[in-house]
C-alpha cells in the first residue's frame, strides 16, 4: 500500500505525455499514452500505454515505483518493484508517429498487436485516443467492406503516410 497521501499528486484521464513526473506521491493515470519517461513514488494506472521507462526517480538507475496497481496496460519489460500489476502487456506499441506535438503522435497503427489494440479492460484500445475509437472505426470499416466485395477478396486497409502530415500551406 503506498504509504503517502490518499489524494493523487497527478491525477490525468485520456492524455497524451512525452514525459510525466510526480517524484514524490501516488499518481493516477487512466486511458493515458507516456510517449518516453514516467517518474514517480506510487502509480495507479488502467488502460495506459507506458512506452518508456517507469522508474521511482529522475537518475535512470533508480528502481521502478514502489507502491500501486497497473491494470490492463503496457508496460515496459523492466520489473515494477512492489507494483501490483494485472492484465498487462510487454508488446511494443506501434504509432503512427511518437514525435510529440506531430500530428497523429500517440495513435495505434492499424498494424500495432491485438494484445494493446484490444487490451483495455472493456476490449478498446490502451491510451490516449480509447474514447474515440480509431482502432474500432478502422475495423468496422473492414468488416463492412467484406459485405460488399466478392467472395474471396479480402478488404486490407493501408493508411497513408500522408494523411499522418500536417496540410500544406497555401
Amino acid at each position: 500500500q503506498f504509504s503517502g497521501p490518499d489524494v493523487a499528486a497527478l491525477s490525468a484521464r485520456d492524455c497524451l505525455f512525452r514525459d510525466v513526473s510526480t517524484a514524490t506521491g501516488l499518481m493516477r493515470l487512466e486511458y493515458c499514452t507516456v510517449l518516453r519517461k514516467t517518474v514517480c513514488e506510487g502509480l495507479d494506472a488502467s488502460d495506459c500505454i507506458f512506452a518508456g521507462i517507469v522508474q521511482k526517480d529522475h537518475p535512470t538507475l533508480k528502481p521502478p515505483p514502489q507502491a500501486g496497481c497497473i491494470r490492463y496496460s503496457r508496460l515496459p519489460k523492466t520489473a515494477m518493484g512492489a507494483v501490483a500489476v494485472f492484465h498487462c502487456s510487454t508488446a511494443r506499441p506501434l504509432f503512427f508517429t511518437s514525435h510529440y506535438g506531430d500530428r497523429s503522435c500517440g495513435v495505434l497503427h492499424p498494424a500495432c498487436l491485438a494484445e494493446i489494440r484490444h487490451g483495455a479492460e472493456d476490449g478498446g484500445e490502451m491510451g490516449a485516443f480509447h474514447s474515440r475509437n480509431h482502432v474500432l472505426q478502422w475495423e468496422a470499416m473492414v468488416s463492412k467492406l467484406q459485405d460488399f466485395l466478392p467472395v474471396g477478396i479480402e478488404a486490407v486497409v493501408i493508411p497513408a503516410a500522408n494523411l499522418a502530415c500536417p496540410a500544406p500551406l497555401k
